[in-house]
């Protein structure tokens, strides 16, 4: 395994049901991400994407296969191992915040400080720095129900970075949030992966956060493979080949289109698009 690999899956199935009502989940899927990664794995729905977050994070056990985060293999761990494990190294971002509501934003990341073995002042100016340096200074001492979704949603980050962790899960974290405060909360999880050294999944089916992640896998029908994604020269959609309307091979280079009526306009002046194209990069 290679020295920044932090997470690794090796053949990783999860199977629900027995029988005829047997479901298969996740498929021999092997992944590595490594230290600083911003990884987005992306899907339909009920295409097992929560199931490989939730097996990566040593909550599910997987039916066969190995998952080893820093070297340590989590199907050899007991369930106390395990939850040490989590508690230590793992830090958890979820859809819908799982903040206490009668707690302030403060108090918030203090108890998952508390879970992780800190009290104290010492805990309270740690949750203090992680809510300033995440933007929050100025709401502490706000509850929950005083917070705006993308400031929910900052509080759990900041809490899911109490134990330093190496890996960070984030699942769906966008779906509760508008577009712009989606994208805020993403680039912000990037910066947790960029400056902070810590690696990040995330699983989202909401395309508009594709281009902040450093790499992108697709999951459906419970298999794992690289998204390839191509802009279409004309409108500048990205579009992901095999669902493309047409495509052309135009000097040694094939593109892919939208639309039959993109591909026309290509054809009339294939110059024109090429250089907009270029002078936007």
């Amino acid at each position: 395994m290679a020295t920044d690999t932090v997470l690794e899956l090796v053949g990783v199935t999860r199977v629900f049901g027995e029988g005829a009502g047997q479901v298969v989940a996740v498929e021999r899927a092997d992944l590595r991400v490594g230290k600083g990664e911003l990884l987005l794995i992306m899907g339909p729905s009920g295409s097992g994407k929560t199931t490989l977050l939730t097996m990566a994070g040593g909550l599910l056990p997987p039916t066969s296969g190995h998952i080893r985060l820093g070297g340590r293999d989590l199907t050899a761990l007991s369930d106390g191992e395990l939850s040490r494990l989590r508690q230590q190294h793992i830090g958890f971002v979820f859809q819908s915040f799982n903040l206490l509501a009668a707690l302030t934003a403060l108090e918030n990341v203090e108890v998952a400080l508390g879970l992780a073995g800190r009290d104290g002042q010492g805990a309270k100016r740690e949750a203090r720095r992680l809510l300033e340096d995440l933007g929050l200074g100025h709401r502490l001492h706000h509850h929950p129900r005083d917070l705006s979704g993308g400031e929910k949603q900052r509080v759990s980050v900041a809490r899911a970075l109490a134990n330093n962790p190496e890996l960070v899960l984030a699942d769906e974290p966008t779906a509760n949030l508008d577009s712009q405060k989606g994208r805020e909360v993403v680039e912000l999880l990037r910066k947790v992966a960029k400056e902070m050294g810590k690696t990040v999944i995330v699983v989202s089916h909401d395309h508009r956060i594709r281009e902040l992640a450093d790499r992108v896998l697709w999951l459906e029908d419970g298999k794992l493979k690289e998204m390839e994604v191509h802009r279409d020269p004309v409108c500048g959609m990205e579009i992901d080949p095999a669902r493309a309307k047409a495509s052309l091979a135009y000097e040694g280079k094939v593109y892919y289109f939208c639309a039959a009526g993109c591909l026309q306009l290509f054809q009339k002046d294939p110059g024109q698009f090429l250089a907009s194209q270029s002078s936007a990069l």
